[in-house]
């Protein structure tokens, strides 16, 4: 879909006659086009997801500020975007940016910037404040246990890095379930889109559920750390019941949505 619907076409290339012919292939296909350098091309790709991580960055800053001044996100946010100059899009808050592109342009921005002798300080804020979200889930974890994580029995929902896909790379909960099993923390995750982990993740000891309902049983918490529209259905008060102590953490601030 996304070929045959680009929001624009840029090609960049050393040679116009090139990028002509490069940028015949998207004959009949409407969008905005651009005909560049190489270089402006690969700025423009990295500085995109770059903005992207930002407004991700700056959205959980905000809802974490919020949960500190007893403001609500949900009105936050929306407020938010009503602006024209903000828009609603990439204002969801959650865990932080992860998969496949977004982590790495604005890391390649970032090097590419350092080897000519310029230190984007702003972007490497973005990135730290990313970095910070796994420290804060695991925070939230433990205020909400009241306890250390050894001996625990934790259940996650969610293990991709966005819902409807089956991508868990650079997936932040699969950072957080690392740390949550590296502290003594007993892990059950279930996410839709995911049928096996392999080791090679540093997930040998996740045990992966077939059924949503399988990562309750006996749990001392349950974190909701991708926000998948279907775990709404689920029968949350019948599943409380299921655990040793109702602890929910919504930190994919799946209900916040609504």
């Amino acid at each position: 879909y996304d070929f045959m619907h680009p929001s624009r076409i840029i090609v960049g290339a050393k040679k116009k006659e090139v990028a002509e012919k490069v940028m015949s292939l998207y004959e009949g296909i409407d969008a905005p086009r651009l005909i560049t350098s190489i270089q402006n091309a690969i700025v423009i790709k990295y500085a995109s997801n770059a903005f992207l991580a930002t407004r991700i960055s700056f959205i959980n800053e905000i809802a974490n500020i919020c949960e500190a001044i007893g403001a609500d996100i949900a009105d936050v946010k929306k407020g938010l975007g009503y602006d024209p100059r903000i828009g609603h899009h990439y204002l969801q808050p959650g865990i932080g940016y992860g998969g496949p592109c977004l982590p790495k342009d604005i890391l390649a921005l970032i090097r590419m910037s350092e080897q000519k002798g310029y230190y984007p300080q702003f972007l490497e804020a973005v990135h730290q404040k990313n970095e910070h979200q796994v420290r804060t889930v695991i925070f939230k974890i433990k205020n909400l246990l009241g306890r250390p994580l050894t001996g625990t029995k934790i259940g996650i929902l969610g293990l991709t890095f966005k819902p409807e896909t089956d991508d868990i790379r650079n997936s932040m909960t699969v950072r957080i379930i690392r740390r949550l099993i590296k502290e003594g923390a007993e892990v059950t995750a279930y996410d839709p889109g995911v049928k096996r982990v392999t080791e090679r993740r540093g997930l040998s000891k996740l045990r992966l559920a077939q059924a949503p309902e399988d990562v309750f049983e006996g749990a001392d918490l349950v974190a909701i750390l991708t926000a998948w529209p279907q775990f709404r259905k689920l029968d949350w008060d019948a599943l409380k019941g299921k655990m040793k102590a109702p602890r929910v953490l919504d930190a994919a601030y799946l209900f916040q949505e609504e």
